[in-house]
């Protein structure tokens, strides 16, 4: 092997919140309906159009977190992010696990969907699909 790939994925089962984030908190991100999808697919083949799909590599990393969020690494983990870093080995709890402050989304957080989708709307990926159809973040009044 030349080279090892890992993915830090946090357990959204055991994310807690308070009562004030669980009753504001809307972690959904907008989806697009089976059928509505169905509907395009046959249009763009009735149509002949061109279509394209693109992959982001390691796309929720691209979103910031706004909130202070935290997972613990169990001590496996902890143990080879020590090996890595030695400088966290001072921060290592009693049991071995090591407690992170999460500054990007992961995989598995609830948020991390919806992040995304802001960070792409804000960054303007969303420029060349007709304004009427692309849906908007709801706005405070």
């Amino acid at each position: 092997f030349d080279k090892f790939k890992g993915r830090l994925v946090a357990n959204k089962k055991t994310q807690g919140f308070s009562t004030t984030a669980q009753e504001t908190m809307d972690p959904s991100s907008p989806t697009v309906d089976f059928l509505t999808a169905c509907l395009i697919i046959n249009l763009i083949c009735l149509r002949k159009m061109k279509t394209a799909i693109i992959d982001v590599k390691g796309a929720y990393l691209n979103a910031l977190i706004n909130e202070l969020v935290f997972i613990l690494l169990d001590p496996t983990t902890a143990a080879i992010f020590v090996e890595e870093y030695p400088i966290y080995k001072s921060m290592l709890r009693r049991d071995g696990s090591l407690c992170c402050r999460v500054r990007r989304a992961l995989y598995g957080l609830p948020q991390s969907g919806k992040l995304w989708y802001l960070h792409l709307y804000q960054t303007g990926w969303f420029h060349w699909i007709h304004p009427r159809l692309c849906r908007r973040p709801p706005s405070r009044c």
